[in-house]
């Protein structure tokens, strides 16, 4: 079963990623292409590729996948763009230097220097939905298009993501020292208005609430943070929290 992690290519990371695989793909252009060539890379357009249409190579290295889908006769037109030939150039050594060409851009967009390429099959569904935090761009040569699908390991490896979200830790470590305003509410249930308006020092107010009943430990809101009993701790008043 394959897994695959979910992690969605906003508008800002979309144009992240661009940019840093824009530089990767710099040496690799003025190394290969000739002045009157120009590459554009570019986001691929909604609804393209349809990937059982296209042959598909793959580059796969430590730092993630780089997937580059093509016309079957890519090699020799690309071979043939880089040397000024027309057509598929009608020479032997077209089709070598079109796949020496696409290996280098592999090796440049994965910075894996022995990166090669192989037949793979076409990436599913899954993996081009934008949840699956893959990038699917167009690189166009002249004439030439290649689709590139950067994997989500790849992607982090181009443009690694700074900001992360932190691992959940137990709410004692997460809050910081802080100083908190609580109050201590004995409910002391009813009495009659007459008794209470009658009170003298020394009289005692038997109340309805029994002796263990728990105090509760409220915010000034109102509301209750936690219940215990009242306890001496030292000479002093001090709550065990129930």
């Amino acid at each position: 079963m394959n897994v695959y992690p979910l992690r969605w290519v906003g508008r800002a990371r979309r144009a992240e990623l661009e940019q840093a695989l824009q530089s990767r793909l710099a040496p690799w252009a003025t190394q290969w292409l000739r002045a009157d060539l120009e590459s554009v890379l570019a986001s691929a357009e909604t609804g393209e590729p349809d990937p059982g249409e296209l042959g598909w190579l793959d580059a796969v290295t430590s730092g993630g996948t780089l997937l580059i889908g093509c016309t079957s006769n890519v090699e020799s037109r690309l071979g043939a763009r880089l040397v000024g030939l027309a057509g598929e150039g009608g020479s032997a050594l077209a089709p070598r230097i079109g796949r020496r060409a696409l290996e280098a851009l592999a090796q440049c967009l994965t910075g894996a220097i022995g990166a090669t390429l192989s037949t793979c099959d076409a990436p599913g569904p899954k993996l081009l939905a934008p949840r699956a935090g893959a990038l699917l761009l167009q690189l166009t040569i002249g004439d030439v298009r290649l689709y590139l699908l950067v994997d989500t390991v790849l992607c982090e490896t181009v443009a690694p993501v700074l900001r992360r979200a932190s691992s959940l830790v137990p709410r004692e470590d997460a809050l910081g020292a802080c100083t908190a305003s609580l109050e201590l509410r004995l409910e002391l249930g009813h009495a009659d208005l007459l008794d209470v308006s009658t009170l003298r020092p020394g009289e005692v107010l038997k109340t309805t609430i029994p002796v263990g009943s728990l105090l509760s430990l409220v915010n000034p809101d109102g509301s209750v943070v936690r219940t215990g009993h009242l306890v001496a701790r030292q000479g002093r008043r001090a709550i065990r929290i129930q």
